[in-house]
C-alpha cells in the first residue's frame, strides 16, 4: 500500500477543487443560456457540484449552488420573473465568495475574476454602482494584462463594466429601466 505525502494530498485536493469550480462555471453558462434544455443541463451540473462540494466541505459554495438550483426550479415553475430575493444577502455571499477565491487562487485567476464580476453585480443591484464600476475596472485591467484582450474573462469584465457605466435605473421588478443622467 502506498502512502501519500501531505504535498501530494494537497495537490490532489486543489485539482478536485478546480474540477468542481469548472463544473459550476459550466452550470452558470448553461443557466445563462436560458433555454429549457440548457436549464436542465445547468440543474444537473449544479447538483453534481453540490455533491462534490460537500465532499470538499465547502459549504459556502454549496449554498451558492443551491441558490442557483432554486432559481432554475422557479423558472420551471413559472415563477422565474417574480423571484424575490434579499439583495443584501446576495451582496454578503458574493463578497465572502470573492474574498475566499481571491485568497485561494489570487486576483489573476479566471475564477476569481468571475467571482469579482458576480460581486460587482451584487453591488450594482444594491445601488452601489460606483463601487461596482471601480471593481469591474480593476478586474478588466487585471484580466487584460494577464490573459489578453480577447480572453473570455477580459471580454466579460469589460462588457459588465460597460453595462455599469450606462447607469441604468431599474423600476420595480427590473423589467423597466431608463438611463440616469
Amino acid at each position: 500500500k502506498r502512502y501519500h505525502s501531505q504535498c501530494e494530498w494537497s495537490g490532489e485536493f486543489m485539482k478536485m477543487e478546480a474540477v468542481v469550480l469548472y463544473v459550476i462555471v459550466i452550470g452558470l453558462f448553461y443557466m445563462k443560456t436560458g433555454t429549457e434544455e440548457c436549464l436542465q443541463e445547468a440543474l444537473e451540473y449544479f447538483e453534481s457540484a453540490i455533491y462534490l462540494l460537500q465532499m470538499l466541505g465547502d459549504e459556502m459554495n454549496v449554498l451558492s449552488a443551491k441558490k442557483n438550483i432554486a432559481k432554475i426550479e422557479a423558472i420551471f415553475n413559472g415563477d422565474g420573473d417574480d423571484i424575490s430575493h434579499d439583495e443584501g444577502n446576495d451582496l454578503r455571499l458574493s463578497l465572502r465568495q470573492y474574498k475566499y477565491w481571491l485568497g485561494k487562487l489570487g486576483e489573476q485567476h479566471p475564477i476569481t475574476i468571475r467571482r469579482g464580476e458576480l460581486l460587482a453585480h451584487a453591488l450594482y443591484c444594491s445601488n452601489q454602482g460606483v463601487a461596482a464600476g471601480r471593481l469591474l475596472t480593476k478586474l478588466a485591467a487585471t484580466s487584460r494584462q494577464v490573459h489578453g484582450p480577447t480572453h473570455n474573462c477580459t471580454l466579460s469584465a469589460t462588457s459588465a463594466l460597460k453595462d455599469v457605466k450606462e447607469r441604468r435605473v431599474f423600476i420595480e421588478s427590473r423589467k423597466q429601466w431608463f438611463h440616469a443622467l
